[in-house]
């Protein structure tokens, strides 16, 4: 059985609309023992003692990262011009290799870095 001035108190920022994490962390940095906060946070949320509302809300956000990355591929166009991959890789190279990579062969990869190095060599002059 937890802390009931906790669970109150729980219960109370969630009527805020404050996040479990928050709440979590709020009470951790107050000197409070991580056992009893998770004890009040599960009953004031009624969740089975077993289960974490903070490694679900992680869950959550994971997979909502997920997609976000998912839809970003999904609008990233198939051909691109020389100077688009010039752009991406000096801007967002993680994208850039992203396209790289699915395209055919080992030789356009080994081409484009070797431009891009004796630009980038170039430039810094």
């Amino acid at each position: 059985m937890p802390d009931e001035g906790l669970e109150e108190y729980v219960r109370d920022q969630l009527a805020k609309g404050e996040k479990v994490e928050k709440i979590r962390k709020n009470l951790l940095n107050k000197g409070y023992p991580a056992e009893k906060v998770d004890k009040a946070i599960n009953f004031a949320t009624a969740r089975e003692p077993g289960s974490s509302p903070v490694l679900e809300t992680l869950h959550q956000r994971r997979t909502r990262r997920a997609q976000e990355r998912a839809k970003e591929e999904d609008l990233v166009p198939k051909k691109i011009s020389f100077f688009k991959k010039l752009s991406l890789v000096i801007r967002k190279p993680s994208i850039f290799f992203e396209i790289m990579k699915h395209e055919p062969g080992t030789a356009k990869a080994i081409l484009y870095f070797v431009t891009f190095s004796i630009i980038i060599l170039l430039l810094q002059i």
